[in-house]
């Protein structure tokens, strides 16, 4: 009897983009990301990031938020608001931080776009974490960046779930509406169920 074999199924290599001014902080991510298994691409500035994500379609972007010219909540209001970006818009963000922020200045991040934040110093292995739980969403094609988002926001004020939810249903009817122009019958559910 000939046994037959499950070929080996791998999650792709992942690609993540740091945009970091600090040339001492990008090395020592580099040979972090490197060593995790990533593959690594590395920007010293907000403009020169867009461009990259733009040029590369990285699977994630590290962003340091205090640089010169163009901060990360810049970059990241050019990614959700500018047209040009529209392609690359999802891409899963990760801000790196050593401002604390208030919390309706994070809500407001996370409703551009953020999936997580995380305030310096931290430690490599907390790095590693987060992107691992990111990584983990690519691969198995489950990432929606407010997945990411709330659950940051569980451990913050929940005023923002609401926000969210109203989100989620402005999706769900936007997507109904889409399939009936095209000719789809569709019920519109009663509710919307999403994974916290």
């Amino acid at each position: 009897a000939s046994r037959l074999e499950t070929p080996e199924v791998r999650a792709p290599k992942r690609t993540i983009l740091l945009v970091e001014d600090n040339r001492d902080q990008r090395e020592i991510t580099r040979n972090l990301l490197m060593n995790a298994g990533y593959a690594y691409l590395e920007a010293s500035s907000g403009e020169e990031g867009l461009r990259l994500l733009l040029s590369e379609r990285p699977d994630l972007l590290l962003l340091d938020y205090m640089m010169p010219t163009m901060n990360g909540y810049e970059v990241v209001r050019e990614l959700a608001s500018n047209p040009e970006y529209r392609l690359v818009s999802d891409t899963p963000v990760i801000m790196l931080t050593a401002r604390s922020s208030s919390a309706s200045h994070r809500t407001r991040l996370f409703e551009l776009g953020l999936c997580m934040y995380l305030e310096k110093p931290f430690a490599n292995r907390e790095l590693i974490n987060v992107l691992a739980r990111v990584k983990s969403y690519l691969d198995y094609g489950t990432f929606q960046p407010i997945q990411i988002a709330s659950i940051v926001a569980l451990d913050g004020p929940q005023a923002c779930v609401s926000e969210i939810v109203e989100d989620y249903r402005l999706r769900r009817d936007a997507l109904i509406e889409g399939l009936e122009q095209a000719d789809w019958k569709i019920d519109k559910p009663l509710g919307t169920m999403f994974v916290w």
